[in-house]
């Protein structure tokens, strides 16, 4: 097996190949590009990889990382009502919870946090434009069949009308970081 270092992270090759110096050029290409790692995240254990993978690309490329947690819309004015009451209360608690997510992770890295209301996807495409961010990381459910047919993969869109890369990244399955 052929390892490139850069820094920390590492690149191997599992067929004992050289790896083409064209490769490593683009991975340094893209570390020295990133300065700001755009990350949406509900808050659950299944997004946690999304934000190792952007603490371990801030690490090696001095980045900010910017955490959004995107509250969702409301379908009916029922729901709205109901929710209008209490939505300063849920703001804070949301606020509140993305901070201790961001803290679980112990790193003394430039983050800024925001949380947004309205439609997840939307939120995400619009941050990432206004804020101009060089890349977006984002965990796949892996949802499959009638679910996925249903409701539609929110990585996907935001994949599809993203204004840089997004990497996506899953829970199961090789890991390049620990």
């Amino acid at each position: 097996m052929t390892m490139i270092e850069s820094t920390n992270l590492e690149i191997s090759n599992t067929q004992n190949e050289a790896v083409h110096p064209i490769r490593s050029g683009v991975l340094n290409a893209l570390i020295s590009g990133l300065k700001l790692i755009l990350i949406p995240t509900d808050c659950s254990d299944h997004s946690r990889i999304s934000i190792k993978y952007g603490i371990r690309l801030a690490q090696e490329s001095n980045a900010t990382i910017k955490l959004i947690c995107v509250q969702e819309s409301f379908d009916s004015d029922e729901d709205q009502e109901i929710a209008s009451e209490s939505a300063e209360g849920q703001n804070m608690g949301a606020c509140t919870k993305l901070k201790q997510f961001w803290e679980s992770f112990q790193k003394e890295i430039p983050c800024e946090l925001e949380v947004r209301k309205g439609d997840v996807v939307s939120e995400v495409i619009n941050a990432a434009k206004k804020e101009a961010c060089d890349l977006i990381i984002m965990s796949s459910h892996g949802y499959k069949g009638l679910i996925y047919s249903m409701k539609g993969s929110t990585t996907e869109k935001v994949t599809r009308y993203a204004p840089c890369p997004v990497l996506c990244v899953k829970n199961e399955g090789r890991q390049f970081i620990a």
